[in-house]
């Protein structure tokens, strides 16, 4: 099995600083330098720079725009569809199928947005307790 940065540490009792550095150094398993942009609709490169502030995570402003502009709308249309299931629920199978499959649906798109649908329902539902 590959060793990781954690498989080295395991073997010393209490590692120190020094035995941190070293390990990575015999670490199979690296962590990777870049990755591509946050936004799942990018596939550009973020590269980590040491000693440059914070890391890029967007490839640009207006790709970070656009990821939170999704994601809103995500959430938007979850509470919106919600919210008229709760009026009104669907009346036959077709149309609760359809209604279930557009909520799954936008619940796995969100899960790309960095929004953990569980996580996320327990806010909306503190926000109107």
């Amino acid at each position: 099995m590959p060793q990781t940065l954690i498989s080295v540490l395991n073997r010393r009792e209490t590692p120190s600083v020094q035995d941190v550095i070293e390990a990575e150094d015999e670490a199979f398993i690296k962590v990777p330098g870049s990755f591509t942009c946050l936004n799942p609709e990018c596939q550009q490169i973020c590269s980590w720079k040491p000693g440059r502030g914070r890391p890029q995570v967007f490839c640009s402003r207006r790709c970070k725009k656009r990821y939170d502009a999704v994601q809103a709308r995500l959430m938007q249309e979850v509470e919106r569809i919600e919210a008229v299931l709760e009026r009104s629920p669907a009346s036959t199978t077709a149309e609760q199928k359809a209604i279930r499959s557009m909520l799954a649906q936008r619940r796995y798109a969100l899960r790309h947005y960095g929004i953990d649908y569980q996580e996320f329902q327990g806010e909306a539902n503190q926000g109107t307790a």
